[in-house]
C-alpha cells in the first residue's frame, strides 16, 4: 500500500489539471462529414467531475509498464463475431491514461497521457495503429509541448489536429499518409486540458475549440474557436449568453461538450443538483440558443454526460447527483425547437469516472460505462442495449472499478486502444497491457 507522501508525489504530476477539472468533460471527434446536420460526429466524453465532484482530489498511481511489442494479432472487423470482446494488439508504447485518442480514415491515432512511472512525467510520444496492415507504428516526435501530455485531438479527413498544454498551447497536425508533424498556429488561450476543453471537426477541414475550464478563480467560461486549414488561422466564435462568458464568475457548473452536426451543445447546471440547462452554438450561422428548464425528475438531476445525435439535436445521460433511477436517466434535448423529451431509462446506472467516452457511430449512441459495460442507444428505435463488461485484466485489485478507457467508432466497430483501472477507492489510474474491440450486432446487420 502506498504511503500518503508516494501518493501526493504521484498526484503532483497532475495537480495544475486536476485544479483545472471542476466539472469538465473530455472531447472527441470523428472524421467530417458533408456540411449539415445530417452528418454524426463523435462526441464528448463523460465528466471528469464525477471523480473529483464525489471523491475530491484524485491521487495517482501507477505501476511500471515497458513498451513492448504485442503478442495479439488483429482480428479484422469483418472477421470479428458479433456482440463480443476481442483482444486488439496493445500499443507499443508505455501504458498509459488521459491520452488523446481518435480514429482516422483508417485507424487509431493515440498521442500522449500520463505518466512516466519513474519521473512521473506526462508522456510526450505516440503511436497509431493502421487497420490495413493491422499493426501499431510510433509516431515521430511531436512538436507540441512535451511536458505535459494531457490534449485533445480531432481528425479532419486528412490530418489528426492535436492541441495541448497548460500555460503555453501549442497545436501540430499529424498526417497518416506520410506519417509526418507539422507546426499550426495554437488557439488564444492557456489552457487545452482534456478535462476542461474539446476539439470537434467540422465540414472542410475544420475544427472547432471549445474551452469550458475554471480560470483565475473566476468561474467557468466558454469560449469557443475555429480553426481553418485554408488559412492557417483560429477565429473566435460568437460569446454566449453572459451568464457563460469566458472568465466570467459563474453561479453555475458545467457538465461537458458535445457535437451534433455542425451545432455544440454546453450542458450546465447550478451549483446545486436541479434543472439543467443546453447551451447550443451553430457553426453555421455563429450564434448560440438556450434551452431552459430542463428537469427530471424532482429537480434531484444533474446530468453527466452529453451525445449528440445527429441531426442537431443532444441526448443527455444521468450523472453524478442523481439519485436512485435518476442514474439511468435519459432526455433528447432539441435546440431547434426548444423542447426536450424523457426517452426509456438506460437499462444500468450510468456511472462515470476519468475518461468514460460517449460516441455517435451515425445511428447509435455508445456509451463506455464505469464498470466496463458498453452501453447503447438507437433513437430511432428508441430502444437500448448493452454488452458484457470488459474481460476480466491483471491489475492490482481486478475487482476495481475501470477509470480511464477512452473508446472510438472505427469500421462497424468500437476500439479500446488503452485500459486503466482504479485498484482502490479514489486511486486513478493503473494502466494495464490490454485492448479491446466490440462489434456490435446492430453493425453487422447493418452491413
Amino acid at each position: 500500500m502506498p504511503t500518503v507522501e508516494e501518493r501526493l508525489q504521484t498526484a503532483a504530476v497532475l495537480i495544475d489539471d486536476t485544479l483545472h477539472e471542476r466539472h469538465g468533460i473530455r472531447g472527441l471527434s470523428a472524421p467530417p462529414g458533408p456540411s449539415g446536420r445530417s452528418r454524426g460526429l463523435v462526441v464528448g466524453s463523460v465528466a471528469a467531475c464525477l471523480v473529483l465532484g464525489l471523491v475530491g482530489l484524485v491521487v495517482t498511481r501507477q505501476r511500471t509498464s515497458e513498451p513492448a511489442v504485442s503478442d495479439t494479432s488483429f482480428t479484422r472487423f469483418s472477421d470479428m463475431p458479433p456482440d463480443e470482446w476481442v483482444a486488439f494488439p496493445e500499443l507499443p508504447i508505455a501504458g498509459r491514461f488521459r491520452s488523446a485518442v481518435v480514429a482516422t480514415g483508417d485507424g487509431v491515432f493515440v498521442w500522449g497521457g500520463c505518466c512516466d512511472p519513474d519521473s512521473r512525467k506526462s508522456f510526450d510520444d505516440g503511436a497509431y495503429f493502421d487497420v490495413v496492415d493491422g499493426t501499431w507504428r510510433v509516431l515521430p516526435a511531436s512538436p507540441l509541448v512535451a511536458d505535459h501530455g494531457d490534449a485533445v485531438a480531432a481528425w479532419n479527413g486528412i490530418e489528426v489536429i492535436v492541441v495541448n498544454g497548460l500555460g503555453e498551447v501549442r497545436a501540430a497536425a499529424f498526417n497518416p499518409a506520410t506519417f509526418t508533424w507539422r507546426v499550426i498556429a495554437a488557439p488564444a488561450g492557456d489552457d487545452a486540458t482534456s478535462a476542461t476543453t474539446g476539439l470537434y471537426a467540422l465540414p472542410n477541414g475544420r475544427v472547432a475549440f471549445v474551452v469550458t475550464n475554471y480560470s483565475d478563480g473566476l468561474g467557468n467560461g466558454v469560449r469557443v474557436q475555429i480553426y481553418d486549414p485554408g488559412t492557417g488561422d483560429w477565429t473566435a466564435a460568437a460569446a454566449p449568453r453572459d451568464g457563460l462568458s469566458y472568465g466570467v464568475a459563474l453561479p453555475d457548473s458545467l457538465h461537458g461538450t458535445a457535437i451534433s452536426g455542425e451545432q455544440i451543445a454546453v450542458v450546465s447546471t447550478g451549483v446545486e443538483c436541479g434543472a439543467a440547462t443546453v447551451d447550443v452554438y451553430d457553426t453555421d450561422t455563429d450564434t448560440w440558443r438556450t434551452v431552459k428548464d430542463i428537469m427530471y425528475p424532482d429537480t434531484a438531476w444533474q446530468p453527466g454526460g452529453i451525445a449528440g445525435l445527429g441531426d442537431g439535436s443532444f441526448l443527455l445521460l444521468g450523472g453524478p447527483c442523481s439519485n436512485g433511477d435518476s442514474q439511468r436517466l435519459a432526455v433528447v434535448v432539441d435546440p431547434d425547437s426548444g423542447t426536450h423529451a424523457r426517452v426509456p431509462d438506460a437499462p444500468f446506472a450510468l456511472r462515470g469516472g476519468m475518461q468514460y467516452p460517449v460516441s455517435w457511430t451515425g445511428n447509435h449512441v455508445t456509451y463506455l460505462n464505469g464498470d466496463g459495460r458498453l452501453i447503447m442507444f438507437d433513437p430511432a428505435a428508441n430502444t437500448w442495449s448493452a454488452s458484457e463488461p470488459l474481460p476480466t485484466v491483471a491489475v492490482a485489485a481486478p475487482d476495481g472499478p475501470y477509470h480511464s478507457f477512452p473508446l472510438v467508432w472505427l469500421d462497424g466497430a468500437l476500439v479500446v486502444p488503452t485500459v486503466a483501472v482504479g485498484v482502490e477507492p479514489n486511486l486513478c489510474c493503473e494502466p494495464v497491457r490490454a485492448a479491446w474491440a466490440y462489434r456490435p450486432e446492430w453493425s453487422v446487420t447493418a452491413t
